[in-house]
């Protein structure tokens, strides 16, 4: 048996490890990629100097409470009412 079956192998014998691990090294290369600061400019002024990582972030949070906050709106005014599940988390 040569290294790469081995390695293979495994692989299919650990997936939920294997994925972790890549999600991993995924999110540690995007960290040092984005650790650089960079201005936010608003117009002519210079407001803050923040490392693109935190730009990115600050910009997902923004965008999914923004979506829950229209979600919830849109929800409220509409009557929809929200759909209850059984025991076995199947909708009634």
């Amino acid at each position: 048996m040569n290294a790469l079956s081995r390695y293979l192998t495994f692989l299919r014998q650990h997936r939920r490890l294997a994925t972790l691990v890549l999600i991993w090294t995924l999110v540690a290369v995007a960290l040092l990629q984005n650790m650089e600061p960079t201005r936010i400019r608003l117009w002519f002024w210079t407001l803050i100097e923040v490392p693109k990582l935190f730009l990115i972030l600050g910009s997902m949070i923004v965008g999914v409470a923004l979506w829950e906050l229209i979600r919830w709106t849109v929800r409220r005014y509409s009557g929809e009412k929200r759909r209850s599940r059984d025991r076995r988390g199947r909708l009634a």
